[in-house]
C-alpha cells in the first residue's frame, strides 16, 4: 500500500528521482507549472513513470539523464503507437472477414449456412449471447431480430470480434482446406496481433515493453514453435538478414506480426497507400527534431522495427 499523493507531492516525486523539472523556469525543459497542468488536465503520474522503464538508473536508483520533458514526450508518442496500432488492426480485422467470405463464396461444399450451424454447435458467439439475455447493444439488435434464426457465413462474421473471426477462420480451414495445404494466415501469427489491438484498445502503455522477451508468455500464444516466434517472421528476418534477437522480443514481434498479416491480406490499393502514409508519418514523428532524448538501446530497436516494417511494405 502507498499513500495517495497530491500534485505537489507528485511532482516531488519525479524530483526525487532525478527526472528533471525546470524549477527556476529559464531551461527549455518543462516547469513545475506546466507539469501541474499536465498531471492535473491531460495525464497521471503512474502513466508517466512507467516510461521510465526504457531509461537508465544508477545505483542508487536515479535516473540518469531524464527530464520530464522527455517522459511527457514518449508518453504521447506511445499514444501515436496505439492509434497507429488500432487502425491497422480494424483494417486487419475486416480483410480476415473479406477473407473468410471469399473461401465461403469459392467453396464448392458449403453453402454458407452449412458451416455456421456446424460452428455454433462447439460455439456461440458473444453477441448471440447477449442477445438472448436482451443484453445485446441497439447497433446489432435489429441485424439479429432479422437473421439469428438462420445465420448464414455472411452474416455471422458482422457480429464476431477478432478474437471469434480468428477462431471461426481457423474451423473454416481446418474442416474444408485442410487436405488442400491451403496457405493459410496461422494462429499464432494472428492472435499476437489480437493481444496488441487489445492493449491498445485498452490504452495499455505498450512502448515501456520495446525490450522484454517471448519467453514468458504461454505456449497457445507461440503454439509449437520452440524459437517463441512465429516461423513466417523467423523466416522473413533471415530472408532479410536481420536481428533475429530483436525479433523475439515481443512487442517487436507483435508489431512485425501485425504489418506481416497486413501486408498478407490487403491488396495495392488506395487503403494500402493509406496505411503506409501513415505509419511514415509516425516514424517521421518519431525523428523529428528535439521530439524525445532516447538511449541508444531503445534507438538500435526503434531502427530495427522501421527497416524491417519499411522491407514488408516495399
Amino acid at each position: 500500500m502507498k499513500y495517495k499523493l497530491s500534485f505537489k507531492d507528485q511532482i516531488q516525486f519525479f524530483n526525487d528521482k532525478n527526472i528533471l523539472i525546470d524549477i527556476d523556469n529559464v531551461g527549455d525543459n518543462i516547469n513545475q507549472t506546466e507539469v501541474f497542468n499536465i498531471l492535473k488536465e491531460r495525464n497521471y503520474l503512474f502513466k508517466l513513470k512507467v516510461f521510465g522503464n526504457c531509461y537508465d538508473k544508477d545505483k542508487k536508483g536515479l535516473y540518469k539523464n531524464l527530464d520530464f520533458k522527455t517522459l511527457h514526450r514518449f508518453s504521447i508518442l506511445d499514444t501515436k503507437l496505439r492509434a497507429l496500432i488500432l487502425e491497422i488492426s480494424l483494417v486487419c480485422e475486416h480483410l480476415l472477414k473479406t477473407k473468410i467470405n471469399y473461401l465461403c463464396t469459392t467453396n464448392i461444399n458449403d453453402d454458407g449456412y452449412d458451416s455456421v450451424r456446424q460452428y455454433l454447435k462447439i460455439k456461440t458467439p458473444n453477441e448471440i449471447n447477449r442477445y438472448k439475455s436482451n443484453k445485446t447493444n441497439y447497433y446489432t439488435k435489429r441485424f439479429l431480430d432479422k437473421y439469428i434464426n438462420n445465420l448464414a457465413v455472411w452474416n455471422l462474421i458482422e457480429i464476431l470480434t477478432f478474437n471469434e473471426a480468428i477462431e471461426f477462420y481457423n474451423f473454416y480451414i481446418e474442416k474444408y482446406y485442410a487436405k488442400n495445404k491451403l496457405k493459410k494466415l496461422r494462429l499464432f501469427e494472428l492472435v499476437p496481433i489480437k493481444n496488441l489491438r487489445n492493449a491498445a484498445a485498452h490504452n495499455n502503455c505498450i512502448l515501456h515493453l520495446i525490450g522484454e522477451y517471448l519467453h514468458k508468455l504461454n505456449n497457445k500464444y507461440t503454439s509449437n514453435n520452440k524459437n517463441g516466434y512465429s516461423y513466417n517472421i523467423k523466416d522473413f528476418l533471415c530472408y532479410y538478414n536481420m536481428n533475429q534477437n530483436l525479433g523475439r522480443k515481443f512487442l517487436i514481434h507483435d508489431l512485425l506480426c501485425l504489418i506481416y498479416v497486413f501486408n498478407k491480406l490487403c491488396p495495392k490499393g488506395q487503403l494500402r497507400d493509406y496505411i503506409k502514409l501513415e505509419i511514415n508519418k509516425f516514424f517521421d514523428k518519431c525523428e523529428s527534431k528535439d521530439w524525445f532524448k532516447t538511449p541508444l538501446i531503445i534507438k538500435s530497436r526503434y531502427l530495427f522495427i522501421k527497416k524491417a516494417i519499411e522491407k514488408m511494405l516495399l
